[in-house]
C-alpha cells in the first residue's frame, strides 16, 4: 500500500491537483474569515507543509509537479512586470 501511495504521489498531476485543492480551500478560508492576514498564497503554503508533513509526502513527489506550475508562472510573472514597468513613469 505504501508503494502505492508513493508512485501516486509521485505523478506531475498529483502535485498540481493538490496545489490547486490546496489554493480553492484558501480561497473560501480567506472569503469566510474576511481578514488581510489570511491571504490566500500564506494560507495554501502553511497548508501544504502541513498536509506533505502528516502523509509523509516526499518534498520530491509533490516537486515534479510543482515544478510545472513554476514553469507556467514564470512567463506570467515576467509579462506582469514588464507592463507595470512600462506604466511607472
Amino acid at each position: 500500500m505504501k508503494t502505492y501511495l508513493l508512485s501516486l504521489t509521485a505523478n506531475p498531476l498529483f502535485g498540481i491537483t493538490i496545489t490547486v485543492f490546496v489554493y480553492l480551500i484558501s480561497g473560501w478560508i480567506n472569503r469566510a474569515c474576511r481578514s488581510p492576514f489570511i491571504h490566500p498564497l500564506l494560507v495554501s503554503g502553511a497548508l501544504l507543509i502541513i498536509l506533505l508533513n502528516v502523509l509523509n509526502i516526499p518534498l520530491e513527489n509533490y516537486q515534479a509537479g510543482g515544478n510545472i506550475i513554476t514553469m507556467l508562472l514564470m512567463p506570467a510573472t515576467a509579462s506582469l512586470a514588464t507592463s507595470i514597468y512600462r506604466q511607472f513613469q
